[in-house]
Parts: structure tokens; sequence; C-alpha cells
């Protein structure tokens, strides 16, 4: 490189000496000029080489430098802090920044932290494993059983829509088990699905008296409903 500088400066003090001389020893000027671009075209190239070489150190580099933080985050990807409520209840699971943010902000209270720290140019920080929100109440569904409407279409969801004494599925009725002519009443324990043939055959009688046995005693349907609490 400093060769071709030097070359290069020599070229132009030539230049220079030339013009002063007479117009019969110019006739290499010309010559001088090409030389001139040529070298100059040369240091171009060189100086092209070095940036190149140098962009790829740099590139390389920073390439290093994100590869060192994505195998850093790597590593801690696995610890995960769980998040409770006032009462104690696990309402979420959060990564490991999350629950550095959570502390830090005072919106956490930290009841257990990993081995594992994490560096900073502040210093060093243990990653919670456990925090409790004091201000986050987790509301719970709770079940509620409802006794479901005492209809003709209910009785026979609640029978699976199959006859109580033959186990068919055609021509269904609703029979009372307990007939109205002896006192029998319009409830869930005294109804049941029957097909046309059984209930003609059953007719005023009950099953005992008409020799016919139920595949399973009536009872109220239930439903279960939701409904919300704090638990406090």
């Amino acid at each position: 490189m400093r060769g071709l500088t030097a070359s290069f400066l020599g070229m132009i003090f030539l230049v220079g000496r030339d013009h002063f001389r007479p117009r019969r020893e110019r006739s290499g000027f010309l010559v001088l000029i090409a030389q001139i671009s040529y070298v100059a075209s040369s240091l171009s190239k060189i100086s092209k080489h070095f940036y190149t070489e140098a962009s790829q150190s740099v590139s390389e580099a920073s390439d290093g430098s994100d590869e060192d933080d994505d195998s850093e985050r790597d590593e801690l990807a696995c610890f995960r802090g769980l998040v409770l409520d006032i009462s104690y209840r696990p309402v979420n699971v959060v990564c490991w920044k999350r629950a550095i943010c959570l502390e830090f902000m005072e919106k956490a209270d930290v009841l257990e932290y990993y081995d594992q720290a994490v560096n900073s140019p502040s210093g060093s920080f243990y990653i919670p494993a456990v925090l409790r929100v004091p201000h986050l109440l987790q509301v719970v569904k709770r079940r509620r059983i409802v006794k479901s409407k005492l209809s003709r279409k209910n009785i026979l969801h609640r029978d699976n829509y199959t006859c109580q004494y033959c186990s068919s599925h055609e021509n269904l009725t609703i029979d009372h088990v307990l007939p109205t002519a002896q006192g029998g009443e319009w409830k869930w324990e005294n109804l049941v699905t029957a097909c046309a043939k059984c209930n003609s055959k059953k007719g005023k009688k009950t099953p005992e008296e008409a020799n016919m046995n139920l595949s399973k005693a009536p009872k109220v349907l239930f439903s279960s409903g939701n409904i919300y609490s704090n638990n406090k």
C-alpha cells in the first residue's frame, strides 16, 4: 500500500515537471496520464478490498454477540414464574423477564426464587419462581344444581327417548306409574317414557298389577348451572 502511494506521488511530480518542458519533450505526457489512471484504479480496488474485509469483521463480531445473546435467552427460557392471587390460587405462568418486571415494579411479592441469576450492568438478580399479586383475586366458577322444569320433553330426555318397559324407541308417550285413577300425580317420580303398545297394555294398572317391570326407577332431572363467586 505504501509503495503504491509513493509511486502515485512520484508520477504526479513527473507530470508537473513535464508541464514546464518544451513542447517536443511532452510526447510521453499521455503515457504518464495512462499510468496515473492505472495506479489510481489500483488504489481504489485495494481500498475497496480493505473496506470489505473490515465490514466482514464487524458483521462477524456482531453475529457472534447476537449468537451469545440468543444462547443466553435459550438457556433462561425454561425459567418461568408461577403467579398466585391474593388467596394463593394459581392464576398464570409468566416468563422470567415478566417475573422480574413484576418484582421490580412492585406489583407482586416474591415467595420463592430460582438458584439461577441474571447478570446486568447494575448487578445480578435471581429469577423469581413464585410470585403473589396482592391486588388480584381469581374469580372462581362454581356449579349450582338446578331442578329441571317438569315437561314431556324433559321426561323423554331423562329416559334417553327409550320405553322404560320394553326399551323401544318408537311411538313414545308418557305413562303414569301410578295411574291417575288411583291418585297418581304429575311429578317426576310418577312419570316414565313408554311406547304406545306398553302404555295401552298397562292401562289403568300399576306395573305390579300388569306384571310389567320398569328398567329403572324414575327420578328428578337436575341440570347444572354456573355461578360466580370471589370466595373471599
